[in-house]
């Protein structure tokens, strides 16, 4: 969830291998770099998106940290085409995620749920599996939250919480 214009993680799930990535409830994280972040922040209304960014710096963590304002708003823009973000090692070299919107039943993005891994385990092949896995898992939490479609009508209703 964004949270003082950063992401904080309200929930995780570990995964079952021996390498694993280290984050923990609670923890804060910037907007610019992580999947969640980025993904919360595109978003936003451009009003907001101005204001989040005049108030952060987009420090770099790795080579691929983004910190150019005019090229980070141009890749917030596609993040909204397409449905999800992706960190491809932008604040941890070796690390990959793939993030989807969490939509509220007033269509605001409240949240985003994410998969992470050590980027070895997200070869080509499998990305497009990963996100539509991820896009699929925030779009029943989101009808589980009274989200609609565009169509103004509720979706049928996964089992919820």
């Amino acid at each position: 969830m964004l949270q003082k214009d950063e992401v904080i993680y309200i929930e995780k799930i570990e995964g079952t291998r021996a390498l694993t990535i280290y984050s923990h409830i609670g923890k804060r994280a910037p907007v610019h770099c992580t999947g969640v972040g980025k993904v919360i922040l595109a978003y936003q209304s451009e009003n907001e998106i101005d204001r989040i960014l005049s108030s952060v710096t987009l420090e770099s963590f790795t080579e691929y940290t983004m910190t150019n304002i005019t090229d980070f708003k141009n890749h917030l823009k596609s993040i909204r085409e397409k449905g999800y973000a992706i960190d491809d090692e932008e604040i941890e070299l070796g690390l990959k995620c793939i993030a989807a919107p969490i939509f509220n039943h007033q269509g605001n993005v409240i949240a985003s749920i994410s998969c992470a891994a050590p980027k070895m385990r997200f070869g080509e092949e499998r990305i497009p599996e990963v996100i539509m896995e991820i896009k699929r898992a925030a779009s029943e939490i989101s009808i589980c939250l009274g989200y609609k479609d565009d169509n103004d009508r509720i979706e049928t209703s996964p089992e919820c919480f």
